[in-house]
């Protein structure tokens, strides 16, 4: 029952302008029918339901002012109840509200759907939402699980398409290019192009890039894993894929002309004459040549890099032929390393140094000057200098004057006088750049001097790199102690130890005492050995009870950089106390004395010991069937023995009194076991090949073939020996093969020239 309302007549509600009674009624009680009357500041109003579509004509100020009739009693206010309801109010708002920017259906009169002019709406806002998934869930040497691959792709499938466009989905393909699911990132390419979106020349890269196992395109390819060569599926997707980029390339390139359509393009601003360099770029071929390069497939690369322009965007720049180079110098290194090696992939021959100058000559005239982003880089450099290196002898001389001319050196042997008067300037040479000098490009020329072959002037140049203003790191002053202790420097090998505190490896003590060995400096040998183990002082004259005290090479806690000594021994090995005993007997009698005790001072199981066959054997007894490795390591112990021999029978005759005497012929007594029970272990080797040859005597003998005693193999009596190099298809290394694989080879000859004479009779 409603109430009468009294003293309203001229009264006035304030509305705001989101609930007008109109909108009310024509929302609220055309859906509800038996619906309450409203009640509105203490007043109950009995709204009358709005004619069909009054909304267009709705009044849109701030305030409404609505006046209240006197009238009450259910005649009045039941109206509303017999007056037919809109055919459809929440559509025909919808569609009001389309045309005039308003939603009636809602508070506000605001349009539910996202407006497209609003600042965090569009692909770069969206793109942060995918890099911002991609932090937290991409963890290091974990794979994303299915359940997140098909999160993170609906993310992109369910989003607005005008959020969307192709780097959005090179964030995915990236991410799932790094996780290794080629499979996945095969799929979401597919659905790209299905949903619309067209690849641009970043997404061939990025998809490239991954297939080759680099995370993007700056890289030169340095992976190389013939031996396990890509699956024929991935083999066709990566050319299918760079067949695309080729032709999306090509299809900017004619629009640029004025031969294409403006419909096939993406970016609006290309016109004619106007080539889009975003999308005309050599990184596609780049990637694929690094998929190439990955596994060794030089004639594809020579194709390709054949075929490049030699000028413009698309001409070779200084990523092709770091990659180029790269792998020259891999592939050589490869045919080198698997030599004789069974199973090993047979890679084209390839020259290095006249292969690698070909090219450096024509990166030279082509990148320097350096113009538009392509220049004459450290990549380019040192890749060509590896291969020069591995190559001729020629070709090491050319590599030697190279490297001061790059960055600056001054040539070996050049003298340095200081001078009052006024210096010539030497002209500048031009035909090559001045590189710049990093810890990266420094630890790979110190690294690649070594393989110059001469230690003179891989020290001089060593010695200037590490006057430069370098923040060195380990591997950097590791390569320095190497070239320097090879000429024998062990006072700047030294300097080196001294200014810098690193966790050094075990191969830098043995780098230091060698050079301390030929430079007779027994004081510094002894000084190195003992900061690297940690020795106990007093050992060295006998005293087996000291303990040992750190002091701090430059007398300060920190290095020259600021840093803290790091203070973690090493345990040394075989060649570590092999070449103290060395420096000993170079350094004369207290040397080698001093020397001797700190052999005594370690267990003798620590040197004479070996695992062989599971278990741990002593190289005094006997070992039965000893293999390759464990003939290795006898080796090594019979040559650390002869050294043992050597210095205590030095010091024996040298002996100070009778018990030192006797301590001297007990180690030569033990050392002599050792070497009686190993005196005829070259001939194992030889008795094991003989019973390899008894082996295939007696399989040929089965196979009713003579056995040629002069190649110790089997020979056919059908075809003439393998030697004579009549078979037109001839194996190399045919002498390396098993008796195995040599059979399958004459029965599948046989094989094939069979059918090839039954084809010849039905024809």
């Amino acid at each position: 029952m409603l109430l009468p309302i009294t003293k309203l007549s001229a009264a006035r509600i304030r509305l705001p302008r989101q609930a007008t009674p109109s909108q009310l009624s024509a929302r609220f009680y055309a859906r509800n029918a038996d619906a309450a009357p409203v009640k509105l500041r203490g007043a109950f109003v009995t709204p009358t339901p709005a004619p069909e579509r009054e909304t267009r004509s709705i009044d849109r100020s701030n305030v409404r002012e609505l006046d209240l009739s006197r009238k009450s009693g259910s005649s009045g206010n039941t109206a509303w109840r017999d007056a037919s309801p809109p055919s459809n109010p929440r559509r025909d708002s919808f569609r009001d509200s389309n045309r005039s920017g308003r939603d009636d259906r809602r508070p506000g009169g605001r349009r539910g759907s996202i407006r497209h002019d609003r600042k965090d709406e569009g692909p770069y806002y969206f793109s942060q939402t995918i890099k911002k998934w991609i932090e937290r869930n991409e963890i290091p040497n974990k794979p994303l699980t299915g359940r997140q691959v098909e999160e993170v792709t609906r993310m992109i499938t369910s989003a607005r398409p005008d959020n969307v466009n192709a780097a959005v989905w090179n964030l995915v393909l990236a991410l799932l290019g790094r996780q290794g699911q080629f499979g996945n990132m095969w799929k979401a390419y597919n659905q790209m192009k299905k949903r619309g979106t067209m690849p641009s020349s970043r997404t061939y890269t990025v998809m490239l890039n991954a297939f080759a196992g680099v995370a993007h395109g700056g890289v030169a390819q340095k992976t190389f894993t013939p031996q396990t060569p890509p699956e024929p599926l991935t083999l066709r997707r990566v050319n299918a894929i760079y067949e695309h980029s080729q032709r999306h390339v090509q299809k900017y390139l004619k629009y640029a002309n004025g031969e294409g359509l403006e419909r096939d393009i993406e970016a609006d601003e290309d016109r004619e004459g106007f080539v889009n360099e975003a999308q005309v770029n050599i990184m596609p071929t780049n990637a694929y040549l690094k998929f190439l390069s990955r596994y060794g497939m030089w004639k594809e690369m020579q194709t390709v890099f054949l075929a490049m322009d030699p000028h413009g965007p698309l001409a070779p720049d200084q990523v092709t032929y770091a990659t180029m180079l790269n792998t020259i110098n891999n592939i050589d290194h490869y045919r080198r390393a698997s030599a004789g090696r069974e199973g090993a992939v047979k890679l084209p021959a390839i020259e290095p140094g006249p292969q690698a100058r070909l090219l450096w000559d024509q990166a030279v005239r082509a990148l320097h000057p350096a113009t538009a982003g392509r220049k004459l880089d450290e990549g380019v450099a040192l890749a060509a200098l590896q291969c020069f290196v591995a190559g001729r002898p020629e070709d090491k001389r050319f590599a030697e004057t190279l490297i001061p001319r790059l960055w600056g050196f001054s040539a070996p042997n050049a003298p340095t006088v200081a001078s009052l008067a006024t210096p010539q300037v030497a002209e500048k040479d031009n035909s090559l750049p001045r590189l710049r000098l990093d810890v990266r490009s420094a630890t790979q020329l110190m690294s690649l001097l070594v393989r110059l072959g001469r230690t003179s002037v891989s020290a001089h140049y060593t010695s200037q790199i590490l006057e430069r203003d370098i923040k060195f790191d380990m591997p950097a002053l590791r390569a320095a102690i190497h070239n320097l202790a090879a000429v024998h420097d062990v006072e700047a090998a030294m300097n080196v130890l001294d200014q810098n505190s690193e966790a050094w490896p075990l191969d830098v003590l043995n780098a230091v005492l060698s050079a301390a060995r030929w430079s007779k400096d027994w004081d510094t040998a002894l000084s190195v050995y003992r900061r690297f183990t940690h020795l106990p002082q007093g050992v060295e004259k006998g005293n087996y009870k000291g303990q040992y005290k750190w002091e701090s090479p430059n007398g300060r806690p920190t290095d020259s950089r600021g840093r803290r000594w790091i203070k973690n021994p090493v345990e040394p090995d075989l060649q570590s106390m092999d070449l103290l005993l060395r420096a000993g007997l170079e350094a004369g009698i207290p040397a080698t004395r001093e020397a001797l005790n700190i052999y005594k001072y370690y267990p003798r199981e620590r040197w004479y010991t070996i695992t062989a066959q599971g278990e741990l054997c002593d190289v005094k007894d006997h070992i039965p069937n000893p293999g390759v490795n464990t003939r290795r390591k006898i080796e090594e112990r019979l040559e650390f023995a002869r050294t043992v021999e050597r210095a205590a029978d030095t010091l024996q005759f040298k002996a100070k009194d009778k018990k030192e005497k006797e301590d001297m012929q007990k180690i030569i007594d033990d050392v002599k076991r050792v070497m009686e029970r190993w005196k005829d272990l070259k001939n194992i080797a030889a008795q094991e090949k003989e019973k390899d040859g008894a082996r295939g005597r007696e399989s040929a003998n089965r196979s009713g073939r003579p056995w040629d005693k002069q190649s110790n193999r089997r020979q056919d009596s059908e075809f003439p020996k393998r030697r004579t190099g009549d078979f037109q298809n001839r194996r190399r290394d045919d002498d390396r093969l098993t008796d195995r694989q040599r059979d399958g080879i004459y029965a599948r000859r046989r094989r094939q020239e069979e059918r090839s004479g039954e084809s010849d009779d039905e024809y």
